[in-house]
């Protein structure tokens, strides 16, 4: 699965309304915190806060169940996985986790990253459902797609809209975002005993010249090697640091 997926029209406009009430009920709470971007290099992992980006972990947290009962039905439903292994056979999803989030606005933003590794956990596609009923494009938050080697795709962060994409294989951001945006990401997993007993495919031998050629091609867009590809191939975006139009966003000394 390397491609994504835009639906729109997901739930109607009153349900998706009643589900952004819910997440800023939960967010005026104090029911949310700081959205850390992970970076790990030589095997020690530092956290780096995103000052205007709020989250909470639906599954994991019950007093932000109770808070939010719409959006709690909605991690009980399975009905999502349930179609997504039907139409993507090789997928073997069993378990999805909400989380919520609220971007407070002022060049808040996510820097180019996969959401997951496939030895990392059972994660394999990530579904990102938008709650900004009056947003407009001088509102900024557009989620970036990377489907390397095809050009990037922006995407509109409209209410009632559903997007989805391979947690492990597609290289993304959130552009900086001068308004509020809301939405939540649903995290489908495949079960660890399923996962574990499917042995991954072997890779194509590298071939013997590193001239183009269809043989060069083909092992280079296996989702194995691709995923090294596309950080080659972005060194410069992945590396730099995270900037908004006002100026560096958060830490000066934020880099991802």
């Amino acid at each position: 699965m390397l491609g994504y997926a835009v639906v729109d029209g997901v739930f109607g406009p009153i349900s998706a309304h009643r589900l952004e009430l819910e997440l800023m009920h939960v967010h005026q709470a104090g029911l949310m915190h700081l959205n850390h971007t992970h970076l790990v290099a030589k095997g020690e992992t530092q956290l780096l806060a995103k000052s205007q980006v709020m989250e909470a972990e639906l599954t994991l947290e019950a007093a932000v169940r109770e808070a939010a009962p719409l959006v709690a039905q909605l991690d009980a439903d399975r009905r999502l996985a349930t179609m997504l292994n039907l139409f993507l056979p090789q997928l073997r999803l069993e378990s999805a986790a909400i989380k919520m989030q609220h971007n407070e606005g002022g060049g808040g933003c996510f820097p180019m990253h996969f959401d997951s590794d496939e030895l990392l956990d059972g994660r394999r596609v990530t579904a990102i459902f938008y709650l900004n009923q009056h947003w407009k494009p001088s509102h900024g938050g557009q989620l970036r797609l990377h489907p390397f080697p095809a050009p990037p795709v922006d995407i509109d962060p409209l209410q009632d809209r559903l997007v989805l994409f391979a947690t492990t294989r597609m290289l993304h951001r959130v552009l900086p975002s001068r308004a509020p945006r809301s939405c939540f990401t649903i995290w489908l997993s495949e079960g660890r005993s399923k996962a574990a007993g499917v042995a991954p495919k072997p890779l194509l031998p590298p071939p013997d010249s590193g001239e183009p050629s269809e043989a060069l091609w083909r092992f280079l867009m296996q989702p194995a090697v691709r995923q090294h590809v596309c950080k080659l191939a972005y060194a410069g975006l992945l590396w730099g640091p995270v900037v908004s139009d006002d100026g560096p966003y958060g830490d000066p000394s934020l880099h991802c």
